[in-house]
């Protein structure tokens, strides 16, 4: 995950970098920025409660031991028209929605880059079935396309 604090996105990329998907967010506020770095998903749960800031937290995706910063949604949803913009306590702040569907495909130990500005993002495309034919011909050593078995 790599979160660009210029853009207020959080991007899902791969292993070469390009990006697979990418979510609205809100990061911390002036007085509350949200630090760059490099962070690991230390601790994960489905609720969270914050006593200092007395809120509900969904999805929760710690990036601190302390409990400190992390990426979460909300109780509610009237926090979402902040998305896009600087508004949290230093926290990454999803949609309900978007932390319900990232939630379960991110693993404890996922590294988490927060950027003060991404380079240019190359979006991943799937090689098409036509181009998978050719790929496997040519592995196989044959002239003509053949048709996976998948």
């Amino acid at each position: 995950l790599v979160v660009d604090l210029s853009r207020q996105r959080l991007f899902a990329v791969n292993r070469d970098g390009k990006v697979l998907d990418e979510f609205k967010v809100s990061t911390g506020m002036p007085g509350y920025e949200t630090p760059p770095g490099e962070y690991r998903v230390v601790n994960r749960a489905r609720y969270a409660y914050s006593k200092k800031y007395e809120a509900d937290m969904y999805n929760w995706l710690g990036l601190t031991r302390d409990g400190g910063y992390g990426i979460h949604s909300l109780k509610g949803s009237g926090y979402e028209h902040w998305l896009g913009k600087r508004a949290s306590h230093g926290c990454i702040r999803l949609s309900r929605k978007d932390a319900q569907y990232l939630f379960p495909l991110i693993p404890l130990g996922t590294t988490v880059r927060i950027v003060n500005r991404l380079e240019p993002l190359e979006r991943y495309q799937p090689i098409s079935d036509e181009d998978l034919r050719e790929l496997i011909a040519k592995l196989l050593g044959t002239q003509r396309p053949v048709m996976p078995f998948f």
